[in-house]
């Protein structure tokens, strides 16, 4: 979730998932400063940039009712994508967080300082070096590349996986 010196996808600057929740982004940010926490934060900017086509599914092979399930899945994503002159794609956020938290891809990251925006419901920004309370600032990784061939192998691979469980 978020967006790290990144235009929003529901505000200029607040991404959706952030945007729904705002407390719950204040809230962890919090803790993750007072705890410690490990915490990478796979951001609108990067997740982006994975794309799911029509060519993708056809090269993962899908038939059945598996292949019926991911088609029907992704056409609501690709169709709305085109209607927002993206194309015909589907950005999978979700597909590349897991990916990111299981370790199954290659990725960087870049330890940041955020604070929530608490007057730009959803908003997250980088703490100034200067001025500001930085105090208030929790360092986290944030997200900063992953190869989109890598996320199209994984893919693969996980639905091969599912397809001769069935």
């Amino acid at each position: 979730g978020g967006a790290v010196d990144y235009r929003g996808n529901t505000t200029p600057t607040a991404e959706w998932n952030f945007w729904v929740d705002p407390d719950a982004v204040a809230m962890t940010l919090t803790e993750a400063r007072q705890r410690d926490w490990d915490v990478t934060l796979c951001h609108l900017g990067v997740t982006e940039t994975i794309m799911v086509t029509p060519d993708d599914i056809a090269w993962w092979g899908l038939t059945g009712e598996l292949g019926a399930l991911v088609k029907d899945a992704l056409r609501f994503y690709f169709e709305f994508h085109d209607n927002e002159g993206i194309g015909y794609c589907a950005q999978v956020h979700d597909l590349l967080a897991i990916m990111v938290a299981l370790d199954a891809v290659n990725y960087g990251t870049a330890d940041k300082a955020l604070v929530a925006v608490p007057e730009d419901r959803g908003a997250i920004t980088t703490a100034a070096p200067a001025g500001g309370d930085r105090d208030e600032a929790a360092t986290i990784h944030v997200l900063d590349s992953v190869d989109p061939d890598d996320v199209r192998a994984e893919t693969q691979r996980a639905f091969a996986i599912l397809a001769s469980s069935r």
